[in-house]
């Protein structure tokens, strides 16, 4: 352990981390001083189900007029351009290694919101294979790894997928987005009992309309959980449209 650090170290020396956004040398992976400050946090308050900032109360009254497929939605920062670079750095450069320092702010939320006492199973969105195969990993399954190896709970990444390709959800309207995704997910029938009253954390990346992870949602509370709990990176300010 002791020559691995002095190896990093020395590395670190000879090539120095470079910002995630702005590439300026920086002491460890990450973002520099000035590029991290543009990040903004998630609101202090905001709705526990949809996650839309909130001046009082837990819910919106727009979710207690129409509840989620899913239970309870935390998120680290307000979608923003800094957000776009990073996730796109990350979902679709090959910057693989970006996992370990993006979801360090999502185990730090799920500790702020007491979701690790709270959920048996964790399970990332899924991609189609055919994108699978064209990027080569599923970006999302990444942060959900990190996140199910520091709480020390099961990461399964085979149990919820994604059937019918569909159109990248960013290019379309709020109302085609909940045509586009509708019955696009499923759960293989050998996993059934696995998910049988169980409390799942479902990782996502960027929350937009909701469409996604509400159709995510809706097939595993018919497969047998419990409880959906979403954990995403970012979210899209605004009302979620389903």
């Amino acid at each position: 352990m002791f020559l691995k650090s002095i190896v990093i170290k020395l590395l670190n020396f000879i090539y120095p981390p470079k910002c995630y956004l702005c590439s300026a040398d920086i002491a460890s992976e990450g973002l520099c001083s000035e590029c991290f400050p543009k990040l903004q946090v998630a609101y202090k308050h905001y709705c526990h189900m949809c996650g839309i900032e909130l001046k009082v109360g837990d819910r919106c009254l727009g979710c207690q007029a129409k509840p989620k497929n899913f239970n309870s939605v935390s998120y680290c920062f307000v979608y923003s351009p800094e957000v776009f670079k990073l996730i796109g750095g990350f979902k679709n450069n090959d910057k693989t290694y970006m996992a370990k320092f993006l979801s360090s702010f999502m185990i730090k939320k799920v500790n702020e919101s007491g979701l690790a006492n709270k959920i048996d199973i964790i399970i990332p969105v899924p991609i189609h294979y055919a994108k699978l195969i064209k990027r080569k990993y599923n970006h999302t399954g990444l942060l959900a790894k990190e996140i199910a190896k520091h709480f020390n709970k099961p990461f399964r990444v085979d149990v919820l997928q994604k059937t019918k390709k569909t159109a990248d959800q960013m290019t379309l309207g709020s109302d085609k987005r909940l045509k586009n995704i509708k019955g696009a997910f499923n759960i293989k029938k050998n996993h059934l009992q696995l998910l049988k009253d169980k409390n799942i954390l479902l990782v996502d990346d960027v929350l937009t309309t909701g469409a996604t992870i509400n159709e995510c949602a809706k097939v595993l509370k018919r497969a047998g959980c419990s409880r959906v709990h979403v954990l995403c990176f970012a979210r899209v300010d605004g009302i979620l449209k389903v």
